[in-house]
């Protein structure tokens, strides 16, 4: 396996997860489409060059899948009171032309 993918990968997943918490939503974005390039390159590898992965990688992969789950985690939220700040807002429009 492409350690060196898989350490970039990593290490970009690693920033995202610290651009979600501070809600930099256009620049993690940014960062996901560079990761999507690595995620390509890597499955264009020949199955054959995965027989060399060590625990290592392994390690990094997982690691990798487990902060991948704390970005989505803090998408979701960012979602919901997203969404529940338009819902806020249609409620107070539809009200204020009540009164219009």
């Amino acid at each position: 396996m492409n350690t060196a993918i898989v350490t970039k990968m990593l290490l970009i997943t690693e920033s995202m997860l610290a651009m979600a918490k501070d809600k930099e939503w256009d620049e993690l974005e940014k960062y996901e489409k560079e990761r999507q390039k690595l995620i390509t390159e890597l499955r264009s590898t020949k199955r054959d060059d995965f027989s060399d992965a060590d625990e290592s990688t392994l390690f990094m992969v997982e690691k990798m899948v487990g902060v991948n789950k704390e970005i989505c985690v803090l998408s979701s939220a960012y979602y919901d009171e997203n969404k529940q700040a338009l819902l806020t807002l249609l409620k107070g429009n539809k009200a204020s032309q009540f009164y219009v």
